[in-house]
């Protein structure tokens, strides 16, 4: 029996996560949010329609922009939250 050809999802986010999860009206904080797994969280948050509060020790201007640009209502606060 041969297997059909799978079709790519067309981004990261609806590869990941159920496409039943909504998160429009939804506030999402997220820290670590200027690399590795929170700034993929950041954009998968905005492709499933939430907005955002990243927070990091990091400056988040460019993840700020990205997910902004995926439609997203963003609002950052640079801090340290292990001390």
């Amino acid at each position: 029996m041969a297997k059909s050809p799978k079709s790519e999802p067309s981004s990261h986010a609806q590869r990941a996560l159920p496409k039943r999860l909504d998160l429009t009206g939804k506030r999402v904080v997220v820290t670590g949010a200027a690399s590795g797994i929170g700034r993929a969280t950041a954009h998968a948050v905005a492709e499933l329609g939430g907005s955002l509060l990243l927070s990091d020790m990091a400056p988040l201007t460019e993840v700020a922009s990205e997910v902004k640009a995926l439609g997203a209502a963003v609002e950052t606060v640079q801090l340290d939250l292990a001390a």
